[in-house]
């Protein structure tokens, strides 16, 4: 009986090893391609912002700004393209008159944007470029494919 359990757990000792080192492998692979396949449509987005009438910039949820602006850099996050000239970000329910610029960055590209709409019932900013960025793809909606498409 001792045997028996001592050859159990080797082979499942075995077994375990084997798929631990090949599960989380093709696990890292399916995310790499995942990461590859959508990688062209993120940008990156700056924002420079000032104050306008001695007023700091705030906005919503995401309170001042004004620490951007004393330590003069500006305010960085993530954007998805959606077409050539079109990018979407997070809304940061701020008046545009304490934005000084806004520039849109992908790989060694730098291009100017100025925002163009908001989404109705989404906290999104649309920002429209000033020229496409070379290399970058806009990002690929299948409408067939089942919802939900809100999350």
């Amino acid at each position: 009986m001792k045997r028996t359990i001592t050859l159990v757990l080797l082979v499942a000792a075995t077994f375990a090893a084997g798929c631990g080192q090949q599960a989380p492998q093709s696990r890292t692979e399916t995310k790499l391609a995942v990461i590859d396949a959508i990688r062209p449509s993120f940008v990156h987005v700056e924002y420079t912002m000032k104050f306008d009438r001695g007023e700091e910039p705030r906005g919503g949820s995401w309170g001042s700004f004004s620490q951007y602006i004393r330590e003069e850099r500006p305010m960085e996050t993530s954007g998805v393209l959606i077409d050539d000239t079109t990018v979407i970000v997070d809304d940061l329910m701020m008046h545009p008159r304490f934005m000084k610029s806004i520039s849109v960055v992908y790989k060694d590209q730098r291009t100017s944007a100025k925002i163009s709409g908001y989404a109705a019932n989404q906290d999104i900013m649309y920002l429209t470029l000033d020229k496409p960025l070379d290399g970058a793809k806009p990002a690929k909606f299948d409408a067939k494919l089942p919802g939900p498409y809100v999350s």
